[in-house]
């Protein structure tokens, strides 16, 4: 990210992404959101990021299949837990989180998340009290992206 040619007061960013994983690029996100609301935290509280996930680049090579598609729903539900966790350790809430409703072109199942940093310390999200309720999102993300799957073929 570049940093000129960027709006004063950034209060939404939206990230789709290739060849690389979320983990590298939300801190760059959120470091300009931040630069941006200097002295004004009513736009740093309002912050929003809306995100793709998708699991061919964030689980390893070691857990993508033939022609780069992820089939195995413990790799999607790590994928998740993991890019989850990250996004809490840099200060961000999940708000939502639901699959795509279009498969990638090679036919992977996608996310998308929606997070709001949080002006309060930052906290673990395994100790996060939010954690159930992820979970559980997480886990209607999941039936509901294996029967897109599924319906797709």
């Amino acid at each position: 990210l570049n940093p000129k040619g960027i709006s004063p007061h950034i209060t939404l960013a939206v990230i789709d992404y290739n060849f690389i994983i979320l983990e590298l690029v939300l801190p760059l996100t959120i470091h300009h959101m931040n630069k941006s609301a200097e002295g004004n935290n009513a736009d740093r509280e309002n912050a929003n990021i809306v995100a793709l996930i998708k699991p061919q680049f964030e689980a390893g090579k070691e857990n993508v299949g033939k022609g780069g598609v992820v089939r195995d729903q413990k790799v999607h539900r790590s994928v998740l837990q993991e890019t989850l966790s990250t996004a809490r350790n840099l200060g961000l809430v999940t708000r939502g989180v639901t699959v795509s409703p279009l498969l990638g072109p090679a036919g992977n199942v996608e996310f998308l998340v929606w997070w709001q940093q949080d002006p309060s310390p930052v906290g673990d999200f395994q100790n996060d009290l939010l954690t159930t309720n992820i979970r559980a999102m997480i886990e209607q993300t999941l039936a509901a992206a294996h029967a897109l799957r599924q319906g797709a073929g």
